[in-house]
């Protein structure tokens, strides 16, 4: 089977635009996933402040401890960030995608070079340069 026929959707039309919908998507799932995550660890983290204001944790290890996973919460925070920016810049892409294309198909060379773009810009191997 070549990419081709790979390309062909349940209807029998051809959908040579890439993937933005599916990349979108995925950005925006995994960005609310981080933020959820980031949400949790803040909770965690003025649990265990509170947890060692009360005793139920010596009072050093529930403030320390509480601190440390506040402050963890960037982290996933900063994920979150930088999927928006992503999720920014597949839009763009689309948009000009959609209008270097609009009332025509695109040319194999055009395929070729926004496929080489988003692969570079958004591959999950971080040796592609």
């Amino acid at each position: 089977m070549n990419s081709d026929s790979r390309l062909a959707t349940a209807s029998g039309a051809r959908d040579d635009s890439p993937p933005f919908d599916r990349l979108i998507a995925v950005h925006r799932r995994n960005g609310r996933g981080m933020v959820a995550y980031g949400i949790l660890l803040l909770l965690a983290g003025v649990a265990f402040i509170v947890m060692g204001w009360n005793g139920t944790l010596p009072w050093m290890v529930g403030l320390i401890t509480g601190i440390m996973t506040f402050f963890v919460a960037i982290f996933p925070y900063r994920e979150a960030l930088e999927r928006d920016e992503r999720m920014e810049g597949l839009q763009i892409l689309s948009d000009e995608w959609h209008e270097l294309t609009r009332g025509r198909s695109p040319t194999t060379q055009e395929k070729d070079q926004f496929g080489g773009l988003l692969h570079r810009l958004y591959s999950s191997d971080k040796s592609v340069g």
